[in-house]
């Protein structure tokens, strides 16, 4: 969920499961603001303060895939990082 601060955003969540993210440089994290139900975009540097990725290991199947478990906890994003109107609405 994010929460709008002076200068950016504060992102606090979890996502299981997608593909590949313990490769990933930067993410694009899409969150819902609950208090204006408008969905936002943001770029999370893969190096962020907060966000932690841990790998899924001992699965029964897609092996080959690296599935991971992605932690955001007080990440700060800049307001230049928001790549969606603020204005798109979840309907």
């Amino acid at each position: 969920m994010p929460d709008q601060v002076p200068g950016g955003w504060i992102l606090n969540g979890q996502k299981r499961w997608p593909a590949n993210s313990s490769f990933a440089d930067i993410f694009v994290v899409l969150a819902c603001n609950t208090s204006t139900n408008q969905i936002n975009g943001f770029i999370v540097n893969g190096g962020a303060p907060g966000l932690k990725i841990s790998k899924i290991d001992n699965k029964m199947s897609l092996r080959v895939v690296q599935n991971c478990d992605i932690l955001l906890e007080d990440v700060f994003v800049p307001d230049d990082a928001v790549f969606l109107a603020p204005t798109l609405s979840k309907t």
